[in-house]
């Protein structure tokens, strides 16, 4: 596997659901409520946004678990992309909960 593939893999890791999720919930509402959670603690500030500068401090302070650093490592490599999902120039520089309601829309109508 090239370094790219495996970061590609990584970036999708958090998407997965744990054995306790899928045996709860084997859909795409028990990965959203965990991205919700995470949301909710990746923003230090409590601003409802995420900036980049909140998301690196998490990768960097080692306190994430596995599938907490794939979900912060997709919404790094994909922070751009899901930020301009919402036309409110009020958010340019970070992730909101609605964005992020905008992706799993996204995701849900692929499915």
């Amino acid at each position: 596997m090239s370094n790219e593939s495996e970061e590609e893999y990584f970036d999708k890791r958090w998407l997965k659901q744990t054995k306790e999720e899928e045996a709860a919930a084997p859909d795409l509402r028990a990965i959203k409520e965990f991205a919700y959670r995470s949301f909710d603690l990746l923003d230090k500030d409590g601003d409802g946004f995420l900036q980049r500068t909140e998301l690196k401090e998490e990768l960097e302070n080692g306190r994430l678990d596995s599938r907490e650093k794939s979900f912060v490592t997709f919404l790094l490599n994909s922070h751009e992309q899901i930020a301009s999902m919402n036309d409110d120039p009020a958010n340019a520089d970070g992730i909101s909960r609605q964005d992020i309601e905008y992706y799993f829309s996204l995701i849900a109508n692929l499915l």
